[in-house]
């Protein structure tokens, strides 16, 4: 277990593989604070260790209950403010996408994952199901099945093309539904909620 230092943002803790001199932080690795453990995914072995990038300071995060998730994504530089992060606009397929090509460090085809649709046009709830179930297949990473629960009780608003992808997403335990078990399917998706979605998926 690593013991959080009380001046360090749980999201700016990462993995870093070392080989010689050089020291590569791996964008792809996440710390839990409840194990105090960091976790990642390798397909050799070698020297890690955990590093540590101070993330930008947001005044409109200070209080929001994703800080910690929205941490996590700007100190892996998948996103960049200046001031202000506004948590709870909608992001845009070029920036989700963006995002996912920087989490993994994988050139993705923007105009497959896009499926027709603008990179400036904001990402629905069923979309982001359907791009994270296209991004798994590009990339063959295995999910297992983490939960046993009955669908989402609004999962018949969804557009016929979503269904399957939104109940993988119940199932590998990756999102987490609104209250009531709503998924809320054509409610646009706050980069907030993007944050949170990409920590958790590599959790």
């Amino acid at each position: 277990p690593y013991i959080k230092q009380e001046m360090e943002a749980a999201g700016g803790l990462q993995a870093v593989y070392i080989e010689g001199n050089h020291v590569d932080y791996i964008a792809g690795s996440v710390y839990n604070m409840y194990t105090k453990k960091l976790f990642l995914k390798t397909n050799h072995f070698s020297f890690y260790g955990i590093g540590y990038k101070q993330p930008n300071f947001y005044p409109d995060i200070q209080n929001h209950w994703a800080k910690n998730e929205i941490e996590f994504a700007v100190s892996r530089n998948l996103w960049a403010e200046e001031s202000m992060f506004y948590p709870e606009n909608g992001i845009t397929y070029g920036e989700f996408i963006h995002a996912l090509e920087g989490l993994t460090k994988t050139t993705l085809d923007y105009q497959l994952l896009c499926r027709g649709n603008s990179l400036e046009k904001p990402v629905t709830r069923e979309e982001m199901a359907v791009i994270m179930s296209d991004y798994v297949k590009i990339t063959g990473i295995n999910l297992a099945t983490t939960r046993m629960e009955p669908n989402f009780l609004d999962i018949s608003l969804a557009s016929s093309y979503a269904k399957e992808a939104i109940q993988w997403f119940q199932a590998v335990g990756v999102v987490n539904g609104k209250d009531g078990n709503q998924f809320d399917p054509t409610g646009i998706v706050t980069r907030a909620e993007a944050c949170n979605l990409l920590c958790h998926y590599i959790e």
